[in-house]
C-alpha cells in the first residue's frame, strides 16, 4: 500500500524552522486578540444574552499569544473591560 503523504509527516516531524514574529506585530495581535474577546464577553451578558460567546471570550484573552510585562497585561485588562 502506498503512502502518499508519507514525506510531508517527515517533513513536519523534523520540524521547520520560523520566521521570527516583530515585536510590533506581535503587540497588534495581541490587542486584536484581546479586543475581539472583550467584545465576546460584553456580548455573552444580557440584553443580547449570547452565553456560549463566553465560552470563547475568556480563554481567548486568557491564552492570548505572547509574553507580556506589567504594563501590556494591565493594557490587555483594560481593553477587555
Amino acid at each position: 500500500m502506498s503512502r502518499p503523504f508519507a514525506s510531508l509527516t517527515r517533513s513536519f516531524a523534523k520540524g521547520t524552522p520560523t520566521a521570527p514574529v516583530p515585536a510590533q506585530v506581535s503587540v497588534l495581535l495581541r490587542v486584536v486578540v484581546v479586543l475581539l474577546a472583550g467584545a465576546a464577553v460584553g456580548l455573552s451578558w444580557q440584553p443580547y444574552g449570547l452565553w456560549p460567546l463566553l465560552l470563547v471570550g475568556i480563554p481567548a484573552f486568557t491564552l492570548r499569544p505572547g509574553r507580556s510585562g506589567r504594563l501590556l497585561r494591565s493594557g490587555s485588562g483594560i481593553c477587555l473591560g
